[in-house]
């Protein structure tokens, strides 16, 4: 189990996304679907990538990508990035928050439905490979790549991602060898992001995002996280609190403590890096905290109580104690 932090701070990222993103959530016939925000691992693994070159301009071996990502996970933990509009709207997913006519147990997206969020925020691209033989179409090769479109398709207002992290900056300074990089700055870091791109489909342009500094700044104690009252960090304890029926911002294990919740589960499996098996991606992982494969995915709630997190790596959090309200 993660360990709560007081040294930890709480700090808003926002990000405006400037190409399609593609988060993978499977394949469903030949469409490639998205998930619906930007998950923390992603987050994570941009960082990583950009500090690593960052620090070790003459190149970084497998070791400093190794070490640098470990002291991100374990110093510099985040939500999820979920999609926002420039009034600071939210739009995440909410099975709690049922009109009672919504299908799909009542999942909503902030202010819309599903439906709705979906021909407002959600964008695709149908390709199929050519044979150089005969130059038709390869069998079996269509495919249709589901993704976040950076301006809505409604009115075409920019869509911006905003997330939370959790840093320990004196740890997480000592980690990576003294300083963040580029300029030892929490914001300059993330600052980073803006040489990268995220997420899936990036050998066409997909996942290019740009910080809004302007909007980034520390959380103080009782703030809103995401503009929901009583979401709040409990910054004296290292935990977010979580109001009963609020949708949670993160990745939860499926435990004894948490059955009480509602909303949906899902295993989490990725890519990972096995230096035997010839590098990155050539392994799948399974996800794994608490002593739980499961995990109750961001939107989920806990209709009885609050529930109090501690902020873990990959924006799977845990339990700190279930508090009756």
């Amino acid at each position: 189990m993660t360990q709560p932090r007081s040294t930890f701070e709480c700090h808003r990222i926002v990000l405006r996304l400037k190409s399609p993103l593609h988060a993978g959530l499977g394949t469903l016939g030949f469409v490639q679907r998205t998930r619906p925000y930007l998950p923390a691992r992603t987050i994570w693994g941009a960082l990583t990538a950009a500090a690593a070159r960052s620090l070790h301009p003459g190149g970084a071996t497998a070791q400093d990508y190794q070490d640098i990502g470990k002291a991100l996970a374990e110093y510099l933990p985040t939500t999820h990035f979920f999609p926002s509009v420039r009034s600071w709207t939210y739009f995440i997913p909410d099975y709690a928050a049922s009109t009672g006519m919504e299908e799909e147990l009542g999942l909503r997206y902030g202010p819309m439905s599903a439906g709705e969020f979906e021909q407002a925020f959600l964008t695709s691209t149908a390709s199929t490979a050519i044979s150089t033989d005969d130059w038709h179409a390869e069998d079996a090769s269509l495919h249709e790549v589901e993704c976040l479109s950076p301006r809505r398709k409604d009115n075409q207002s920019p869509v911006y991602l905003t997330g939370y992290c959790f840093a320990d900056m004196v740890q997480l300074a000592k980690a990576v060898g003294g300083a963040l990089p580029p300029d030892g700055s929490l914001v300059g870091l993330f600052g980073l992001l803006d040489r990268m791109l995220l997420g899936g489909e990036r050998k066409v342009g997909c996942g290019a995002v740009e910080l809004v500094r302007e909007e980034c700044r520390p959380v103080g104690g009782g703030e809103s996280l995401f503009d929901i009252p009583g979401l709040v960090w409990l910054g004296t304890e290292g935990a977010l609190k979580v109001p009963k029926n609020s949708p949670l911002p993160c990745h939860l294990p499926l435990t004894e403590k948490t059955r009480g919740l509602a909303g949906q589960i899902e295993p989490l499996i990725w890519a990972a890096y096995e230096e035997s098996k010839g590098g990155f991606g050539q392994e799948a992982e399974r996800a794994k905290a608490d002593e739980a494969h499961l995990f109750w995915t961001p939107g989920s709630y806990r209709e009885k109580g609050a529930l109090n997190l501690v902020p873990g790596r990959h924006g799977i959090f845990s339990t700190l104690e279930l508090k009756q309200q």
